[in-house]
């Protein structure tokens, strides 16, 4: 999936932060704070060229489907899959094969909050997600 990209603007900010915490990143009782915020653009920021790579499996038992995603896929994309299944049943299993964090969709990215703010996948992996998980299903229930 592809990295996210982070601006100039966010880079600088993410510079200055760090130069004024010396990295430290102090916890807080609701969100992130800005400190963890620049260590994860300044840590995107080095590797915003390079694709995630993510592993997801698909298998079905009677009628049902279970998909695996390694992150929080917002509600939205998870239930444009389970409408699009070929299966009567189709289960989302999410934090499985790994962590990639949140796939938030591009509406809730024009919108921001916390989820949007410390995501690691651009824009575009909604689309590639949903795609590629449609085309496993499909497979899968050609093949069942």
């Amino acid at each position: 999936l592809p990295a996210r990209k982070i601006t100039d603007e966010q880079h600088t900010w993410a510079e200055q932060i760090l130069e004024q915490t010396g990295g430290q990143i102090q916890a807080v009782a609701d969100g992130v704070g800005d400190d963890y915020k620049a260590k994860l653009y300044r840590d995107l920021h080095r590797v915003q060229d390079e694709d995630i790579q993510v592993e997801q499996l698909c298998f079905a038992i009677n009628g049902t489907a279970l998909l695996s995603f390694p992150g929080e896929m917002f509600t939205e994309i998870g239930m444009n899959i389970k409408n699009q299944s070929p299966f009567e049943r189709t289960y989302i299993v999410g934090i499985t094969n790994g962590y990639i964090g949140y796939l938030p969709t591009r509406k809730a990215i024009g919108e921001g909050g916390m989820a949007v703010d410390v995501r690691r996948l651009d824009a575009d992996a909604e689309d590639i997600v949903m795609a590629n998980s449609l085309a496993l299903l499909e497979k899968l229930y050609d093949l069942s």
